[in-house]
């Protein structure tokens, strides 16, 4: 359930990081040099808080323009030496392979002496994060052994991982620690091999938090396990009517699990139809989902304060059949959101929906001159995607080639994120060639 090219490709990623800075509480300042923070909290014996995030990541949106601007977070967070880095930077790649950063955002918390505290990515309200900032700095029984199981888990070392979150677990539930819930999931997602295990900690978790954000994923991933037809039914019911409950009850829902029904469920809710052949509710209901973004954004300040939903809303229209609507929607947001690359990107997204693959074209090239470093690839696989489409297998190779060639040259092809991203391009272009190969071929009989 942790937050990637191919959902990109799909337009989730602007529904699993230019020039704008976040949209944080001016109150708030943040470094954006390491040696400069490290230095600093040496000196000052004040603990460090760093934060790895994106400019097209939703998630990392939805914290700058809801939970930092908050008054009592900004009190809470001026205990701390702040950092902030940007993971499309060539720069930052190697920091990201030091730290072993694997989504967005992700926040460290470190003592002076460099001891992590702390490592989380899972913040929906303000009193949340004030009090995993508060628990890392009391070193409250369980939660160290659950930072430590989660960088485990992200450098691979998955048996060692896994020890770790059962001991996290244990310790929590002996405080009555609502972190259990993650110490649970984290050995859950880790049985791939132990059905049993698997099946009765989902139960467990479904029993033990019935009000979680994640109860539908928990069924969902029932559904996998079994292979019972009967099974698969049940809970795929089961899951679908937690979700449909929650959207009836939308304006009533906590903070946390408004988020996670209104981004992630709904997907998987029309997923769970489709499974479930009420084939007929899926575009009714992600057209429901994106009039009630556009009423969370007329609520909330308007567009520009709400980034966070504007991928929401252009892909919920996509998918409802309807890129004419999202085109509409994201001509508002260019008005004030000109230089959004995330904003240009879904324009080309919803115009190739059209067809018009020559303006979908234009506008991806636009939004690949408005992306950060490590970012444009991911516009590159979207503009390569469309002469594809329309057979220009040569364009498309091209394009990704220039795309090869530009994050050669910011040096951040070689640690980070940027050596996956330049696996992916290498991959990609072969691809492209052999497509291209097979046309020539083609063309000679």
């Amino acid at each position: 359930m942790r937050r990637c090219i191919i959902a990109f490709l799909l337009g989730g990623v602007l529904a699993c990081q230019n020039g704008m800075k976040p949209a944080t509480s001016p109150e708030l300042n943040w470094l954006d040099e390491w040696e400069t923070a490290e230095t600093q909290s040496k000196k000052t014996g004040t603990p460090l808080l760093i934060e790895f995030s994106t400019e097209w990541c939703p998630y990392c949106r939805y914290i700058d323009e809801r939970i930092f601007p908050d008054p009592e977070v900004v009190t809470r967070l001026e205990r701390f030496v702040r950092v902030r880095f940007d993971g499309d930077k060539g720069s930052v790649q190697p920091l990201m392979e030091r730290f072993h950063i694997q989504g967005f955002p992700t926040f460290l918390v470190m003592a002076p002496d460099g001891a992590e505290l702390a490592r989380f990515n899972d913040i929906n309200v303000p009193q949340q994060l004030m009090d995993l900032l508060d628990q890392a700095l009391a070193a409250s029984p369980g939660l160290k052994e659950l930072t430590l199981a989660r960088s485990l888990e992200d450098r691979g070392e998955n048996e060692a991982a896994l020890a770790q979150y059962r001991t996290a677990a244990t310790m929590l539930k002996e405080k009555n620690n609502p972190a259990r819930e993650d110490a649970l999931r984290g050995v859950a997602n880790l049985l791939d091999e132990d059905r049993d295990a698997k099946v009765s900690l989902f139960r467990e978790l479904i029993a033990e938090f019935p009000e979680s954000a994640w109860i539908p994923s928990y069924y969902n991933e029932l559904v996998d396990v079994f292979q019972s037809g009967a099974l698969k039914r049940e809970y795929r019911q089961k899951a679908a009517a937690v979700i449909e409950d929650r959207l009836r009850r939308f304006a009533k829902l906590p903070q946390d699990v408004a988020r996670v029904t209104l981004g992630e469920h709904i997907t998987l809710l029309a997923d769970l139809y489709g499974d479930l052949n009420r084939h007929h509710d899926i575009r009714p209901l992600y057209l429901r989902a994106a009039e009630k973004c556009r009423n969370l954004i007329d609520a909330h300040g308007g567009v520009v304060a709400n980034r966070h939903l504007i991928g929401d809303i252009s892909f919920y229209y996509r998918r409802a059949g309807e890129p004419k609507r999202a085109i509409s929607f994201l001509k508002q947001a260019l008005k004030q959101l000109s230089d959004y690359w995330p904003v240009s990107t879904g324009y080309s997204l919803a115009l190739f929906d059209l067809g018009d693959y020559v303006h979908a074209a234009e506008w991806a090239e636009r939004g690949y001159a408005q992306a950060e470093e490590v970012a444009r690839p991911k516009v590159a696989f979207i503009w390569a995607e469309i002469e594809a489409a329309a057979h220009h297998y040569d364009e498309a190779r091209a394009i990704l080639e220039r795309a090869r060639d530009d994050l050669v040259a910011t040096g951040a092809s070689e640690s980070g994120r940027g050596k996956k991203v330049m696996a992916k391009l290498v991959t990609t272009i072969d691809e492209y060639r052999l497509a291209e190969g097979g046309q020539t071929a083609n063309a000679s009989l």
